[in-house]
């Protein structure tokens, strides 16, 4: 059963769609934006010879006669929370949507949408039922997804919510249009979970690593410490997936409280999704890494060290009293 379509929420939007800056400085040679690399304040990058010169947003408007209230000004306080979804900012970029009206600038697959319509009839036969057992496997969701039972089942839960709600079974189409949109929302979510298996990939291939280097007591250390830093941002990620698949277990609070549902599934979409685009980079360079053979392996687990030491440093405190 599919109760979807891709209509998303309705949201006024903002004028300003692209960062088109006025001033000149905007045309320099290199012209960009990005976080720094040992925080996240965004800095402003021009090209010097065969340097990068940076600037602080505070200096950039200083400097160049940028004053409050200007088109430049307006675009240069929405370059911080862009840069939650992207790495670099060009003058003439678009802005991404979710600072413009709050929906995902990046892509799903077809298959993402498929498991949420999936767990969300299940979700709607089971409230009917009166039963909470444990989400199934893929494999016997779409089996019981697919089920003629089960669809049956989930069309009563969508009337029954419509009574639940006082609007009757004449205006289901309401319910099922809040669906849609739940789905369209929670379709990011499930790319995600996709998304961020790289990291455990990462877990996995430096256990493999450490045995491959068993020899090199130094490496194995750091292998370790690289783990032991890793563990809490892994166990964040995988608590705010708990938490998300739980609220949409509760088919009728989901659907009855719409509104500020989506707003928490948005939430921690950006939240993650700005956490993953940190971890990218080390994703792809260890998917492509042959574990095998030591060639390059050194370098990557030196380069993975530094990652979680900078971006982690609360889990460094081994020895401590």
């Amino acid at each position: 059963m599919s109760v979807l379509t891709n209509e998303g929420p309705s949201v006024t939007q903002l004028p300003i769609k692209d960062f088109t800056f006025e001033n000149k400085v905007f045309d320099a040679p290199g012209a960009h934006f990005a976080q720094a690399k040992d925080s996240k304040e965004p800095l402003f990058y021009v090209q010097m010879g065969e340097n990068l010169a940076a600037l602080h947003l505070t200096s950039l408007r200083k400097h160049f006669g940028i004053h409050k209230g200007s088109q430049d000004d307006t675009l240069l306080t929405m370059v911080p929370s862009s840069l939650n979804f992207v790495k670099r900012i060009h003058p003439g970029d678009a802005i991404p949507t979710e600072v413009l009206n709050g929906r995902a600038s990046w892509p799903i697959e077809k298959h993402h949408r498929e498991m949420v319509e999936m767990n969300l009839t299940v979700a709607l036969a089971r409230w009917i039922m009166g039963t909470t057992d444990a989400t199934p496997d893929p494999k016997t969701l779409m089996k019981m997804a697919q089920d003629p039972d089960m669809k049956q089942r989930a069309q009563s839960g969508i009337d029954k919510i419509a009574e639940e709600m006082g609007i009757g079974t004449e205006n289901r189409q309401q319910v099922i249009d809040t669906l849609e949109r739940l789905t369209d929302e929670l379709s990011y979510i499930e790319a995600l979970k996709e998304h961020f298996g790289g990291i455990h990939r990462i877990a996995v291939k430096l256990q493999q690593a450490a045995g491959l280097l068993a020899d090199d007591r130094t490496l194995c250390e750091e292998i370790s410490r690289i783990r032991t830093l890793m563990t809490p941002p892994m166990k964040r990620y995988s608590t705010l997936f708990r938490e998300l698949d739980a609220e949409a277990k509760d088919i009728l609070a989901l659907v009855k409280n719409d509104s500020r549902k989506v707003d928490l599934i948005r939430r921690t979409r950006d939240d993650l999704r700005s956490a993953l685009l940190a971890w990218q980079d080390l994703i792809h360079k260890w998917d492509d890494q042959v574990i095998a053979t030591e060639s390059g392996l050194e370098a990557l687990v030196r380069e993975t060290y530094r990652f979680v030491a900078r971006h982690f440093p609360q889990a460094q405190n081994w020895g401590a009293s």
